[in-house]
């Protein structure tokens, strides 16, 4: 059972949701299609025949990874494709325009017998001083569909490898890949991508966004993040790329930008630990954009999960997270234990009462 109430220490607002009668049968179709809004912070998803279409090639990789950099990789195409594409003017789609089959092949190392592949052919090589790393690791794809119910942009996300790995019966050596060379590499593919989706007359004149995404190593707890993205508006060629300033920093492992986080979650950490001696761990990782703190996501495990224990818990986490971190600061947190999250507190930026679920 879920419960979603307010805490002593908080206050929560009911949103009003208005919805407009169908005054066309453009509008009737559109509204048979698609979801409702949560609100203007995110799509509406696009349903056909009925049903929600899964990307086949979700998860597709050609090397480790982690789940942060999954998440990240996700998460961050969602935000970077509402600059291009307006959460009122079209609904989303995972992606179709790209196959599962497709995606293999793409990932895959160039080669006489896969010779649509990104990744360079001297992956494949049986030698050291003869082997190039694969840059690619995986690529996400978000569609947009219109009121029509064309497919009216597409927006993709290549997730370039921090590193690879040469291995062979006598050797194995981890090859870094530097900043620069996923950038470059990311952008020639790119341009051969967009070449490619251009082939299909559907796609010849629609804009395409694709994100150049940084995977973090697999043991970094905070993930990767996009540092670069273009839109090709039709043809092959591309507009400026932007350039983004964005990071994960995991507390008490990474270094913070400013100091000044480190030490409020320092704060945050002890006065909750000295409350519950009973808690087995509290993380946290900030994201950062331009070296300032946007969000901070905090996960408090509890070795018990009795619900009076729950709500203490919560509700020391709350009075905390008020008093040490600023209010232009999102924050999440989660309180789990051996039976899974058991409370999901959150404050958005510039407020100053927290939401919650209580999971019984």
């Amino acid at each position: 059972m879920l419960a979603s109430f307010a805490l002593a220490a908080c206050q929560n607002g009911e949103s009003d949701v208005s919805q407009a009668s169908s005054t066309s049968s453009t509008e009737t179709q559109s509204s048979q299609n698609q979801t409702d809004q949560l609100s203007t912070e995110y799509y509406s998803s696009y349903i056909q025949d009925g049903t929600y279409q899964i990307n086949g090639a979700s998860g597709l990789v050609s090397g480790d990874t982690s789940q942060a950099n999954l998440e990240n990789l996700e998460r961050g195409l969602y935000d970077l494709a509402q600059n291009i594409f307006a959460t009122e003017d079209y609904s989303l789609k995972e992606g179709q325009v790209l196959s599962e089959d497709t995606v293999n092949e793409w990932l895959g190392a160039k080669s006489d017998d896969n010779p649509n592949g990104l990744n360079p052919a001297g992956a494949l090589s049986e030698t050291i001083d003869g082997f190039e790393p694969r840059y690619l690791n995986s690529i996400m794809e978000y569609d947009f569909v219109n009121a029509n119910g064309d497919v009216a942009g597409i927006s993709i996300g290549l997730a370039m490898n921090y590193a690879d790995t040469f291995t062979s019966d006598s050797d194995s050596q981890e090859v870094e890949i530097t900043a620069d060379q996923r950038i470059e590499q990311g952008k020639a593919m790119a341009e051969t991508i967009v070449s490619r989706i251009r082939e299909n007359e559907a796609y010849a004149n629609i804009p395409i966004h694709i994100a150049v995404f940084e995977n973090a190593a697999s043991g970094d707890l905070g993930g990767g993040t996009y540092t670069t993205d273009a839109v090709s508006s039709s043809g092959t060629s591309f507009g400026d790329w932007s350039s983004y300033t964005k990071d994960y920093v995991v507390y008490g492992v990474d270094d913070a930008p400013n100091e000044e986080d480190t030490v409020s979650f320092t704060r945050f950490r002890d006065q909750v630990s000295s409350f519950y001696p009973q808690l087995s761990g509290l993380s946290g990782v900030g994201y950062y954009e331009d070296n300032e703190l946007k969000k901070i996501n905090i996960i408090i495990n509890s070795q018990f999960d009795g619900y009076s224990e729950v709500i203490a818990v919560a509700q020391q986490a709350i009075a905390t997270a008020n008093s040490v971190f600023k209010t232009n600061v999102e924050i999440q947190i989660q309180v789990v234990t051996a039976d899974g999250v058991r409370a999901l507190l959150s404050r958005p930026q510039d407020a100053d009462t927290f939401d919650y679920v209580l999971v019984n």
